[in-house]
């Protein structure tokens, strides 16, 4: 009896210390946050095609196919050809039937509704094309040689090419005047009398059968030849040809009803029928559709669907919970909205991160960072933005730049603001727009840090530059193998932490001297850093996220509940809320419940303006804030910075700062207050004397 009592007492002992640990743990419950989420559905699309009903579909990657009818806002899984898991396309007949290719040829007559199969074939073969002719022919590209035609609504087949068995088009395209063509990799087919007889095209002059893609545009045929990067036209139903750009893009995906050309790698636009090619999107164009001269919806590779109204000057990304989303980057803005950049565009959130929209407005892109609060900046190819209004409106920044620069990253900071371009400068907000720093970096900017003391640590590819004033600069390596600094961040007791390919380093003498701070934390390369006030430090390397206390430099995963491994960034929003963005799968949330006294310092902290409205002077009073060092600034109504109205220490009572209105301009200006733990911002209105 004895020694069962004590067994038992043995395994309640053992309970109470697991128990312990796991409190101790402090893993967050991870939420996939509303928003710019997109898990339930395919890696990325792989055709577009707009049904004159107004339905917009979706083949995926995955041989699944989409139906929307509220412009790409939410996706109806077609169920009865889910078995198209190798659809060669989609196409739609000028009345309104909808044909898709897989194994086997579906057609749907009432836009998806209910499928008929029209044309089976052997296993391990397929459909690889399919149209309907003028005429109402149904024809069908066979993936074992051949082309078949149905005169009889799919009832009876016949072989077309009986002596051009061994060749595979997977192009199928019928031109104005009627000729038919069906284009493989390596051959070019061509019908001028509805498919009785067919011939090899040469295709004019262009010099190889290695055919990429094929599009029809308004009164031309265009092909391309991956070969030699060449795009060849023909206006005459392929009597002659003339080449147009050369070299060129190697994947044509369409051509818009203004003429305009779309084409990958990348996503390029020409506006002059192929002569000169520009970027009009980060990231791959694989599938287009048009609607009318000015619509157009494209499907870019690992970011999801955007749309243009205006011809594709401006884009604007589909929210869809059937797609996709890259998260690149997530700045936690105090007051101001949480800002994020997913598929390409800017998201906000007003509650910490738990719902998201999409900006209103969008700047020019590509957009490559952003920073949110009160007012959010935009870094793009053009230059800098910023928006006071929740992105409905945004006003660029002047440089001093003859061109504004690319920019790569933004990094708001407790002294100032900063940005870092592509051709590796460091920009820093002033009242007088941006001013540039001494740094001229070999190669793009990819982390900007500074620490308590003011010292500056800036990545650019393999090597960090450090300066104690922003005029004279070293430069080191930080580990001997890593070939890219992912990010950097400091902590609360001025340990420089630095991502890298083999994981994590850190410098305890001001960035002197590096050494590996990876114990424990999980393998892979650290693509993102936070660090708080507090002690902890939080990392994400391909395994998940790991967080650490300076106290014990001891890592622990806190996984958790978390679905994604891949996560590209870490932030930490009010609240006790981290916040991680991922690289396909969305925004994560976690509450986490290790911080202890953030939440009550920005609660207790008061900010206010009395009298506001003002008309002459008024007076800012803060009050309830963390001890510590603290700016003080004045923004003008677009967001600029006017004025610094204090910098230095405040010691947590009331203060008040003198503020004289009288030479301002009328209308709404901003206070902003930055301290250790937050981000404070208070509008004051400013009247008419």
């Amino acid at each position: 009896m004895r020694h069962h009592s004590t067994h038992r007492l043995a395994v309640i002992v053992l309970m109470l210390l697991v128990a312990t640990i796991a409190r101790a743990q402090v893993i967050p419950n991870w939420l996939h946050v509303d928003g710019p989420d997109g898990t339930a559905g395919p890696e990325y699309v792989k055709s577009l095609a707009f049904h004159p009903s107004g339905a917009l579909f979706a083949e995926t990657s995955g041989g699944s196919l989409f139906r929307s009818n509220d412009d790409g806002a939410s996706w109806e899984r077609m169920t009865a050809v889910v078995e198209t898991n190798s659809a060669g396309g989609i196409y739609i007949a000028p009345d309104g039937s909808l044909y898709v290719t897989s194994r086997h040829l579906y057609r749907s007559r009432d836009i998806g509704a209910t499928w008929q199969r029209l044309l089976s074939t052997k296993p391990n073969t397929g459909i690889l094309a399919s149209m309907e002719l003028r005429n109402g022919t149904i024809i069908a590209s066979l993936a074992d040689g051949g082309i078949v035609a149905s005169d009889d609504d799919g009832v009876t087949w016949r072989n077309m090419t009986l002596d051009l068995r061994e060749y595979r088009p997977s192009i199928l395209l019928q031109s104005a005047s009627g000729a038919i063509y069906g284009i493989g990799r390596d051959h070019a087919l061509r019908s001028t009398d509805d498919g009785r007889t067919w011939a090899m095209t040469t295709v004019g002059l262009l010099p190889y059968y290695r055919f990429e893609t094929a599009v029809l545009g308004p009164g031309s045929l265009f092909h391309v030849c991956d070969a030699t990067g060449m795009i060849g036209r023909s206006s005459d139903d392929g009597e002659t040809w003339s080449i147009v750009s050369h070299p060129a893009p190697t994947h044509l995906r369409g051509v818009s009803p203004r003429g305009h050309m779309y084409a990958a790698p990348k996503s390029q636009r020409s506006l002059d029928t192929g002569r000169t090619w520009v970027s009009f999107f980060d990231g791959n164009l694989d599938a287009i559709a048009f609607r009318g001269d000015d619509e157009v919806v494209a499907a870019i590779g690992g970011l999801g669907l955007v749309r243009s109204l205006d011809g594709g000057a401006t884009w604007r990304p589909i929210l869809s919970d059937a797609l996709t989303t890259r998260v690149a980057a997530i700045d936690a803005g105090g007051d101001g909205p949480v800002a994020a950049l997913a598929d390409g565009a800017i998201w906000l959130s007003s509650d910490r991160g738990t719902t998201w929209r999409v900006a209103s407005a969008q700047p020019p892109g590509p957009i490559r960072a952003v920073a949110g609060g009160a007012v959010t900046l935009a870094g793009t190819d053009s230059g800098i933005y910023r928006t006071i209004d929740a992105g409905a409106t945004w006003t660029r920044d002047s440089t001093g730049d003859t061109t504004e620069p690319s920019i790569t990253v933004l990094s708001t900071n407790t002294d100032s603001t900063y940005a870092g371009t592509r051709d590796g400068r460091v920009l820093v907000e002033s009242t007088d727009g941006w001013r540039t720093l001494s740094l001229r970096a070999p190669s793009e900017i990819r982390a900007i840090a500074r620490t308590a003391a003011g010292h500056f640590i800036v990545a650019a590819a393999d090597e960090l530059h450090i300066s104690f004033d922003g005029e004279t600069w070293r430069s080191l390596r930080p580990d001997s193998t890593t070939t890219v600094i992912h990010a950097l961040a400091v902590d609360a007791t001025g340990v420089i932490f630095a991502g890298v390919d083999s994981g994590l380093v850190g410098s305890d003498d001001g960035g002197f001297t590096w050494r590996p701070m990876g114990t424990g934390l999980n393998r892979g390369p650290a693509r993102s850093i936070v660090a708080d006030l507090e002690g902890f430090v939080f990392v994400a390397t391909d395994s998940g996220i790991s967080t650490i206390v300076h106290r014990d430099r001891t890592w622990r995963s806190i996984n958790g509940s978390l679905r994604s491994r891949h996560i590209n960034v870490l932030a930490i929003a009010p609240g006790r809320t981290l916040l991680a963005g991922s690289d396909g799968d969305g925004i994560f949330q976690a509450r986490f419940s290790g911080w202890s006294r953030i939440d009550a310092d920005n609660t207790r902290a008061t900010l206010r303006c009395e009298p506001n409205p003002a008309t002459s002077r008024a007076t800012i009073v803060i009050a309830g804030t963390t001890a510590g060092a603290h700016r003080i600034l004045l923004r003008d109504p677009l967001g600029r910075l006017h004025a610094t109205l204090f910098d230095g220490m405040l010691d947590g009572g009331e203060m008040r700062i003198p503020l004289e209105t009288e030479s301002l301009a009328v209308g709404a200006w901003l206070v902003e207050v930055i301290g250790p733990h937050s981000r404070r911002a208070l509008p004051v209105v400013v009247m008419s004397r």
